[in-house]
């Protein structure tokens, strides 16, 4: 059975988090009161490098484990004896990964936020790789078990809601054009101002 995965939820809400966080200081001890870190602040400065630092290093371990999960339900796919549910299931999370990845990547070379080229290289490898899983994962559904859909609604931080498609050609220009179509996408959606600005939401994931 494919069953859902947290860490791929986790990877998935990750991605689509606003374009700026804030980060907050929240003192176990009740009697003392918290605050927002201010990067401006020379005191909160070095905090926030920290908790930057530190936010890269928990994404990391969740898409390395989101990543392993996935590899691991493709592999068992291959074996053979998944129900067409559970294929279905896997072609679902693939798919939703994808997109996230996508518009993390696309919202890099247009909006501007780039990591590192080192850092894009690798996010840009892992969405080929899921993308070759993905269709091997469409293989595996027999024609007669129905239509799988062709366009899914997303929702991402500081835009509206749009509509996106999912893979559909399975080769590396495939991929390549696939990808080029998510910064079109990022293009035309309506980006709101507080993108372009130091913002305000704040880092709430529970791990």
């Amino acid at each position: 059975m494919v069953a859902p995965h947290p860490q791929k939820d986790r990877s998935i809400q990750w991605n689509n988090m606003p374009s700026r966080n804030s980060y907050e200081i929240l003192p176990h001890n009740t009697a003392v009161v918290g605050h927002t870190l201010h990067v401006e602040d020379h005191q909160d400065r070095s905090t926030v490098v920290f908790a930057v630092q530190l936010t890269r290093i928990v994404l990391r371990a969740v898409e390395i484990e989101a990543f392993e999960a996935l590899q691991k339900s493709v592999n068992e796919l291959t074996k053979g004896g998944k129900s067409n549910a559970d294929v279905g299931t896997l072609i679902g999370q693939l798919g939703q990964i994808l997109l996230s990845l996508r518009w993390r990547i696309s919202w890099w070379a247009v909006i501007g936020d780039s990591p590192d080229e080192r850092f894009t290289s690798r996010v840009t490898k892992l969405a080929q790789i899921l993308y070759c899983y993905y269709f091997v994962a469409r293989k595996k559904m027999p024609p007669w078990s129905g239509q799988l859909p062709s366009k899914v609604r997303s929702v991402y931080a500081d835009v509206e809601p749009i509509y996106e498609e999912l893979p559909l050609t399975d080769s590396l220009d495939g991929f390549d054009a696939w990808m080029q179509k998510g910064q079109a996408i990022v293009q035309t959606a309506k980006v709101h101002t507080t993108a372009h600005s130091l913002p305000t939401a704040p880092m709430n994931l529970q791990f």
